[in-house]
């Protein structure tokens, strides 16, 4: 099996292992960073062509969506199988807006959830009281997310542009739940909060560690199925959240291009074999 995949930082450890594993097995990966593509017809061919060399497609990153949307109807006829196939998603996937309304669309818990491009501090607090999440719909690693106390911090952050504003759910942190083929999760974990941060995103400085409680893990991996399903990722990771209220869980936002950094050391699974065993059942169907 030959599989290409897109990718900024082939040398991130979740890109080693899987080259490692999908290599112990007698299979060719091949990692290429694009940064620029030609948008005129020839251009787009030829990348086809290039793909077409391969029996699955992974683009992590490089392309945008609509270029992404286009090279995917180059290939929809051919043999190669496209993971998170654009063609087959209506809806932009990367916005946290297409997601909020994608998850409302299909019954999955999520923060109530505006938008607004010009936001009013005391509409806002109307909806969600005093305190409540500014964030930019696209974004990713915790950035472009701000918690909103009072007008000067809405003064703070706020600029022309779209915005999204969620109710801010008390807890101690979040649960990281990835899923491959809208089915199978795997390698879910907690991630808690710094002290002085609301974020529990590694990269800003929170910790991780396994869950315990069988029962939680069954509630966060069905609830990450369900959403993958929403948005129609074949591979993605789903980051929820539990209020410590009513002990409900809420999906936050789905990543289609997790990182995995400590995931195998924290959890203690091997991510890496569930996403090559994922690529060789897909490839036996094409």
């Amino acid at each position: 099996m030959k599989i290409l995949l897109f990718t900024r930082v082939p040398e991130s450890i979740g890109r080693v292992l899987v080259k490692k594993e999908a290599e112990k097995r007698g299979h060719q990966i091949d990692y290429v960073d694009v940064h620029t593509v030609g948008v005129d017809q020839t251009s787009m061919n030829a990348l086809a062509d290039n793909v077409k060399e391969y029996d699955i497609f992974h683009c992590a990153a490089g392309l945008g969506d609509v270029v992404l949307e286009r090279l995917h109807e180059l290939l929809n006829n051919s043999h190669v199988f496209c993971v998170n196939n654009r063609t087959k998603i209506a809806y932009e996937p990367g916005s946290k807006l297409s997601q909020a309304l994608r998850f409302g669309a299909e019954d999955v818990s999520t923060p109530k959830t505006v938008r607004s491009d010009r936001p009013n501090y005391i509409e806002l607090r109307k909806i969600f009281g005093d305190t409540f999440i500014a964030k930019k719909p696209y974004g990713a690693k915790g950035k472009e997310v701000w918690l909103i106390n009072n007008q000067v911090d809405l003064d703070k952050v706020v600029d022309n542009g779209e915005w999204l504003f969620q109710e801010y759910i008390e807890s101690d942190g979040d649960y990281r739940v990835h899923v491959v083929g809208m089915e199978t999760p795997f390698c879910a974990y907690r991630r808690m909060n710094p002290p002085d941060d609301f974020r529990s995103n590694i990269s800003q400085g929170g910790s991780a560690k396994a869950i315990t409680d069988a029962e939680e893990e069954g509630e966060v991996n069905t609830l990450a199925v369900k959403a993958a399903r929403a948005m129609g990722f074949d591979y993605c990771a789903v980051d929820i959240i539990r209020s410590k209220v009513d002990g409900k869980f809420y999906v936050l936002e789905i990543n289609m291009d997790p990182g995995f950094l400590h995931v195998e050391d924290i959890t203690g699974k091997s991510f890496a074999k569930v996403i090559v065993d994922y690529y060789e059942s897909v490839s036996q169907t094409q």
